[in-house]
């Protein structure tokens, strides 16, 4: 089956840039018809260009009757779903006819939803279920699917918006108004995180920060209390395994509560009962990673005090299988979030670990500028460039690392500190003894500074 991605303008062809210009100019002019067959085969040639997409909803809009939707075709629901596993095009255009009769159509959309997220264009299955909820409000169930889309992505204030919506609309829905209480809360301490006097630097002081980006949003209920609804959740669960929403929300308490292994476990079962829902796949894998960096932390522990040779050569056997999995689940993190900086850097860290320098450099430099991973990925360039022997290319980052380092804390006497000596390797004495300085004057224990600066007076 051909992969579809989302496009923009730009990626189209000078043919299809004309016909989508041409699609514009018909529906400016009012020629509703006209321009919704022009944009039926301009989705035809490219379905992953959403613009033609929303377009074709407005031109339908204006010459349909939106004001008491027919009930779907069963048929013709199951005849697109079989299409979608054999031509996954050929069944968006089938579906693409439904939303022209009926553009707002909560069922319709709903099935735009959960075929396109099956294949990973996010924007196109979004503006399918934002439709239903500003055109059915009314559709309860299916805005379930919306607010837990946004949960897993961790958009806690636009879940939690959405949750609240739900149990206006439904008073009886007590999960929903529930979770709008919740994601509220995790709303308001991921933002008091995000906007701390500190800001994102103090997120990325060292080099362990990226395992952390997750774990302080989700601070909003205490131990105690995740492990009441937790016991509420398994008691439902022990009347019905297979129900999907069930599994979910015990999955996301566990992540809560830091258990990785039940987390991973849990999260995966989920992505087996809706394996339809590209997002949950997503975490399922995310949360299997970090359970997997927890046994890697824990063996680091362990190597760290095994005195007896044979069973340290057994634990070292196990982190190098370890860092084996944790690369290969990378890569398929960032090949499905190409844009997100914190899955490179952590596929980088591992590429580092297994001595892989030249790919580890590769994924660097793509995440060097963004703010996110600046030094971070600085600190990390600079280490793998020591290692090479490229002394001079690894100062250079760890200048850079030094700019996203105003105060004298430990991190940027850790930097300092370490381009000094690699200073003091190229002959540049005088220059290492000035940085030894900056971090005596602050503190004088710190390594071995106060010798060597001492020695030199």
């Amino acid at each position: 089956m051909e992969q579809i991605s989302e496009i923009d303008f730009e990626q189209l062809s000078s043919s299809q840039q004309k016909l989508w210009q041409k699609a514009k100019k018909t529906f400016e002019l009012g020629q509703y018809p006209y321009a919704l067959g022009i944009l039926s085969q301009l989705l035809e040639q490219v379905p992953g260009f959403l613009e033609a997409r929303k377009l074709s909803r407005n031109c339908a809009a204006k010459i349909t009757d939106l004001s008491s939707p027919s009930m779907i075709n069963p048929f013709t629901k199951i005849k697109i779903e079989s299409q979608a596993k054999k031509n996954f095009a050929k069944a968006l255009s089938l579906l693409e006819q439904e939303l022209q009769k009926y553009p707002f159509h909560p069922e319709w959309n709903f099935l735009l939803f959960k075929l396109t997220l099956s294949q990973g264009l996010e924007k196109t299955a979004i503006y399918s279920l934002e439709l239903v909820r500003k055109h059915h409000p009314e559709k309860t169930k299916i805005l379930h699917h919306l607010a837990e889309y946004y949960a897993n992505k961790d958009n806690y204030e636009e879940s939690s918006r959405i949750y609240a919506e739900i149990a206006e609309k439904d008073p009886s829905d007590i999960k929903a108004a529930r979770l709008a209480k919740d994601f509220s809360a995790r709303s308001s301490m991921q933002q008091q995180k995000w906007g701390s006097a500190d800001g994102i630097r103090s997120l990325l002081k060292d080099k362990e920060e990226t395992e952390n980006l997750e774990k302080d949003s989700r601070q909003a209920m205490s131990k105690e209390q995740l492990q009441e609804e937790l016991a509420l959740l398994a008691q439902e669960y022990e009347k019905d395994d297979t129900n999907s929403q069930i599994v979910r929300e015990i999955a996301s308490l566990y992540e809560s509560l830091e258990d990785w292994q039940q987390a991973s476990t849990f999260f995966e079962y989920a992505s087996q009962l809706l394996p339809e829902d590209f997002s949950l796949k997503e975490k399922a894998t995310m949360v299997k990673t970090r359970w997997n960096r927890f046994q890697l932390e824990e063996l680091e522990k362990q190597l760290e005090n095994e005195s007896l040779e044979e069973q340290k050569q057994f634990l070292l056997n196990q982190r190098e299988n370890l860092y084996t999995t944790l690369i290969s689940e990378y890569h398929l993190l960032v090949k499905n979030n190409p844009t997100e900086p914190i899955y490179r850097y952590q596929l980088a860290e591992m590429l580092y670990k297994t001595k892989s320098y030249d790919e580890a450099v590769t994924h660097l430099q793509k995440i060097i500028s963004n703010p996110r991973t600046r030094l971070s990925s600085a600190l990390l360039l600079g280490e793998i460039f020591e290692k090479k022997g490229v002394l001079d290319l690894a100062i250079k980052q760890f200048d850079k690392a030094l700019e996203e380092t105003k105060e004298m804390n430990s991190t940027k006497k850790k930097i300092l500190y370490r381009k000094s000596l690699l200073q003091e390797q190229m002959g540049k004495s005088q220059e290492a003894l000035e940085g030894f300085k900056k971090i005596y004057e602050i503190d004088h224990l710190y390594q071995d500074v106060a010798k060597r600066v001492e020695k030199a007076l």
